[in-house]
């Protein structure tokens, strides 16, 4: 069996047996009372300093679904698996992490290994540093290779007015983006399927591409432009067996790596962690807020079919329908639709949405099995140098829907309550295929006259 508790619907939870539709901030209250009242049960000590009396209980239908949770983990000691979402806090993480390890999972269907870099910050953080340098002109040429920070960045980063104080810029892609305009210089970068590369698993795996053809366009990959700046003489196939010689070690072993695709045994070692006491804090909405304009929940992801916004001029993946609304060709703000009926909005109505200080205009789209209180946004919207497709200023292209990455800071990345959204007065059609394929009833009138009786 497969239980999900999330907040907006996802694949995973359109896959599960049971789903509890909860707010993301909740969760946290949620695995701390699933560690108090398995711990008991299982002989574990050291049980979570949390109190589970979350307000979210008193609604019967999730205090039901949580205690059959219980009781199926623990009839099924070492042949479960919890596992936290990767947008959850650090807190959630490690009392799933206790949960497998008091329910004996570990070792048996959860395996830890060595991170591959414990002490490199986050990429958010290594990007406030250098936006801190820039600004204050420390940084005198920024070499920039892929990625669309000028687009993507965290709203409170202001990473495109930090980089018009570069004196040289450089930005190396394989489109002209956003990023590439607000450069002095681009350089075209080979598509991934054109190049040379490796890359690191989570579990230490190490991975090699090979191109599948040669670069189109006279691109260069991010190793030969990186090797050119140091002077190198090799190739990116030399540089790329040199790095690995240690590993890979004659001709044949190499085919080999090739064929299969990584470095046989390059995997981390299985680790054994230590169980420590978990201490979490609980407060406000983290133990079930009420529904209502003041105290909305934000979750901000992904789009299923644009990502991160790369993939924003492909009219194909434009026009498939959303996962869930079936949306095309647009954007919009999911809502419970008892959350829509307590704010007054429906479908095409375009409300501000309002987080963090930061507000857009957005349409309204009922989804049901969305959690209530709480909003979901997808990024990769409102692009304004994507192409003829995706949007493009400089050729009069309007942009598709709106840049929902101006709600998105280092303080609000994934979710976070003190959301609201408030009516504009106007509103639009959405271009939706949800009821694409039904049979109206003029229709069905006409295919009951065609019916033969017998």
């Amino acid at each position: 069996r497969l239980y999900s508790i999330e907040s907006s619907f996802s694949a995973t939870g359109g896959a599960a047996d049971h789903r509890l539709p909860l707010r993301s901030g909740l969760l946290k209250a949620v695995a701390a009372y699933l560690d108090s009242a398995i711990s008991p049960q299982v002989s574990a000590t050291g049980a979570a300093q949390a109190a589970p009396a979350a307000k979210f209980l008193s609604d019967e239908h999730a205090k039901k679904f949580l205690e059959t949770v219980v009781k199926d983990l623990v009839e099924h000691q070492g042949r479960s698996v919890v596992v936290a979402g990767a947008n959850q806090p650090a807190e959630v993480h490690a009392l799933v992490h206790r949960l497998n390890s008091i329910l004996g999972n570990v070792g048996k269907t959860v395996l830890y290994s060595a991170e591959t870099d414990p002490e490199r910050e986050s990429y958010v953080a290594q990007l406030t540093k250098l936006v801190a340098a820039m600004n204050g002109g420390q940084v005198k040429s920024l070499l920039i290779v892929g990625g669309n920070p000028a687009y993507d960045a965290p709203a409170d980063v202001a990473f495109a007015a930090a980089l018009a104080k570069v004196g040289t810029t450089i930005h190396a892609a394989v489109y002209e983006d956003e990023t590439s305009q607000a450069c002095s210089w681009h350089v075209p970068l080979a598509h991934w399927l054109e190049a040379w590369g490796d890359s690191v698993g989570w579990d230490g795996t190490v991975s090699i591409a090979q191109p599948l053809i040669a670069p189109l366009y006279g691109g260069r990959s991010a190793i030969e432009l990186c090797g050119a700046l140091l002077g190198e003489k090799l190739d990116a196939l030399g540089m790329l067996k040199r790095t690995h010689e240690e590993r890979i070690s004659g001709d044949a072993l190499w085919r080999r790596t090739i064929h299969d695709g990584y470095i046989q045994g390059s995997e981390s070692k299985a680790l054994t962690p230590t169980l420590k006491d978990v201490t979490v804090s609980l407060q406000g909405p983290e133990l079930g807020g009420v529904e209502a304009e003041q105290d909305l929940e934000l979750s901000i992801a992904a789009d299923s079919r644009l990502y991160d916004g790369r993939y924003a001029n492909l009219g194909w993946l434009q026009e498939v329908p959303d996962l869930i609304g079936k949306l095309t060709w647009d954007n919009a703000v999911l809502i419970a639709p008892s959350t829509a009926k307590a704010l007054g909005v429906t479908d095409g109505d375009v409300v501000t949405l309002t987080a963090g200080g930061a507000s857009v205009e957005i349409p309204v789209l009922q989804a049901p099995g969305q959690a209530k209180g709480s909003l979901k946004v997808a990024l990769g919207y409102g692009r304004t140098a994507a192409g003829q497709i995706g949007g493009s200023k400089a050729h009069g292209v309007a942009p598709v829907c709106v840049n929902t990455y101006a709600l998105r800071s280092t303080k609000l990345w994934d979710f976070g309550s003190g959301a609201s959204i408030k009516k504009t007065g106007k509103w639009t059609k959405l271009a939706t295929t949800q009821d694409k394929h039904s049979i109206d009833e003029l229709g069905g009138e006409e295919i009951q006259v065609r019916v033969p009786t017998l």
